[in-house]
């Protein structure tokens, strides 16, 4: 008689079981497990179904404690089965019917070789088997379920019996199930893994001083998760980024700048202070040269006056050309600025006309970086932008903390960062993190015109004065620090 466990036929709870696994892995293993003890029987394998082929993905047999991990695949190659050949899989799928075979050796009904040729190569003896159909909710083949050497009470190998058809049929559904929402789920990860980057290229893409940082500040904070994860496991931390928190950190890095895809490009790309405004004052001193050059050739002013005219122009000129690149102002040069605004080219019909416009004047004048109060105010808007375009996203699940931490990336413990002068208590560990990571790219970026990057340990004590202040958590710069000095690396495949 067929032996079956009372406890092994809960097949509700099988079902939950099984949709509980978060890898395919796992997953395949634990339906091998359940499946192989509903069955009464030796051993298993899962054949699952890619580009026309059954491919072997997960294999267990108890007698010879032997699996899929173990096997040795340069002495045992398991090659993939092609579905168009005339052999039993192709059958079951076909025909998506259970198929028994009580003695493999002894049928004729079937082309049992590749049976018999795995028989072989992992030493083993097929006796009994059933083969299931593996079919998605939506009827798409997914591939095929093996059982192997039914056992009855007595432990003597036996057929599988013809009524445990309903129970494998059940199992082999929710098994099927099971595969086709972590395909859903993976497929999910996959597109929205595709979104980000689309969007982390379309960012960089529009400014050609900025091109991959994005994926700097993303990069460093999946270096940082792994190496904090370390720190955990010696005892000096008491937090831990498990796979699901990885994901969700590294995504909210690589959208934290997605609203910069709607500040204007004359403010993205502003690499200088006046920028755009630099060739028309250029053009304009030309003229007022011309101007002067006239005025003396027609003697409405001496030739001392149109030398010093001339010469006052060059040195404001070079003035300018200077400073208009100049990472940053003091108090002494802001003032010369300042001063600039009472020069003024009389022409001889008493007309007043300024060297300089108010715009260019305000832009000299910016004590540090190249954009005026109000271009930064624009600037500093793609934080909100972004906290609006990635709301509009339905993220779910462990995805729900994208949008929050993407767009408070300009924060500080303190609450002095923006937009919303967030504090300690309202940052939580990973915005924290992502801050740290955002600063330090920027700071050691080569690839910025209007200013020369850090060297490694100048942009690490920035970081570290910024603590200092209250700014940023001094205990995660000091882990990034060491992360950084020690060459912490990672594979980033």
């Amino acid at each position: 008689m067929y032996r079956m466990n009372p406890e092994h036929v809960d097949l509700l709870n099988i079902g939950l079981a099984l949709n509980a696994e978060k890898t395919l892995s796992q997953l395949l293993d634990t339906i091998l497990v359940t499946g192989m003890n509903l069955a009464s029987c030796d051993g298993g394998i899962i054949y699952l179904l890619e580009d026309g082929m059954l491919h072997y993905t997960s294999l267990s047999i108890k007698s010879s404690k032997l699996s899929l991990s173990n096997l040795n695949h340069s002495e045992i190659p398991m090659m993939p089965i092609p579905i168009t050949d005339d052999n039993i899989y192709t059958e079951v799928l076909r025909t998506s019917q259970i198929i028994y075979i009580p003695n493999t050796y002894s049928c004729s009904e079937y082309d049992l070789s590749l049976c018999k040729t795995l028989d072989r190569r992992i030493h083993y003896h097929t006796v009994s088997m059933v083969i299931i159909p593996l079919f998605s909710n939506e009827n798409e083949p997914l591939g095929v379920l093996q059982f192997i050497n039914c056992f009855n009470h007595k432990n003597c190998i036996v057929p599988f019996p013809n009524e445990i058809g309903f129970s494998l049929f059940y199992f082999a559904t929710q098994s099927s199930l099971a595969i086709s929402n972590l395909n859903y789920t993976q497929e999910i990860k996959e597109l929205l893994y595709s979104f980000a980057e689309a969007m982390a290229t379309a960012i960089d893409e529009r400014a050609p001083y900025n091109s991959e940082h994005s994926r700097n500040v993303a990069n460093y904070a999946r270096r940082f998760m792994l190496y904090y994860n370390e720190q955990y496991k010696e005892g000096y931390v008491n937090e831990y980024f498990d796979e699901t928190r990885q994901e969700e950190l590294y995504l909210a890095a690589l959208l934290h700048d997605i609203g910069k895809l709607a500040i204007p490009m004359e403010i993205m790309n502003k690499s200088t202070r006046l920028s755009t405004l630099l060739d028309p004052l250029m053009y304009r001193f030309d003229m007022f040269r011309c101007n002067y050059r006239i005025d003396y050739l027609e003697h409405r002013i001496s030739h001392s006056q149109y030398e010093k005219a001339i010469q006052q122009l060059d040195e404001i000129q070079n003035f300018v050309l200077d400073i208009n690149c100049a990472t940053y102002l003091d108090d002494e040069t802001i003032q010369k600025v300042y001063a600039l605004k009472n020069l003024y080219y009389y022409s001889f019909d008493d007309q007043q006309i300024p060297y300089f416009t108010d715009k260019e004047l305000e832009c000299l004048s910016i004590p540090k970086g190249t954009l005026t109060k109000r271009e930064r105010q624009i600037m500093q808007s793609h934080v909100t932008i972004t906290s609006k375009m990635l709301s509009q996203f339905k993220f779910k699940s462990h995805f729900a903390n994208i949008p929050r931490w993407a767009s408070n990336h300009h924060e500080f413990l303190n609450g002095t960062g923006y937009p919303n002068n967030l504090t300690a208590k309202d940052m939580p560990l990973e915005i924290r993190i992502l801050c740290i990571c955002d600063i330090y790219d920027a700071l050691t970026a080569t690839d910025r015109p209007y200013k020369k990057p850090q060297s490694v340990p100048v942009a690490l004590d920035i970081l570290y004065q910024m603590a200092k202040e209250g700014k940023l958590d001094l205990s995660l710069v000091l882990i990034f620090s060491d992360m950084i000095q020690s060459n912490y690396a990672i594979d980033l495949s």
